[in-house]
């Protein structure tokens, strides 16, 4: 969140919690339910936010 404010950047952290190989695979598939898609989205979603208000 510091880095965030500092640099007035929006900054994404994900992380897969999986406790086998599987599980790992099936939520980084190229689908809906890729996480690291999810948080990517919600990062891009936060600067066209903040570009938008701050016009």
């Amino acid at each position: 969140m510091q880095a965030q404010l500092t640099t007035e950047t929006p900054i994404s952290f994900g992380v897969l919690t999986t406790y086998t190989d599987e599980q790992a695979q099936a939520r980084s598939r190229k689908d809906v339910h890729n996480k690291g898609r999810e948080a990517s989205a919600a990062c891009v979603e936060t600067l066209a936010f903040l570009r938008n208000t701050r016009s």
